[in-house]
């Protein structure tokens, strides 16, 4: 859905680039110490109207931190 309203306009670039985020391939995850993890929140999370009537997930990425979690990149957990 999000694609769709994405790129049905022209883009300016020509290359894009859709991703699919798989949260377990063997049916578990498991963290170690102190690496990032991404995890899924939805579809009921508090958010925009818009988003709710669309029933989106949304993903987030932390890591432990200084007295709780800190956001870092996706990219950090496939590093």
């Amino acid at each position: 859905m999000a694609a769709y309203f994405a790129f049905r306009e022209k883009v300016a670039s020509d290359r894009v680039a859709i991703f699919a985020y798989v949260e377990s391939l063997r049916g578990t995850k498991g963290l170690t110490g102190g690496d990032p993890l991404i995890s899924v929140m939805g579809p009921h999370v508090r958010t925009h109207a818009r988003h709710f009537a669309q029933r989106a997930w949304y993903t987030i990425c932390t890591k432990p931190g200084d007295g709780g979690h800190e956001f870092c990149p996706h990219d950090d957990v496939f590093r």
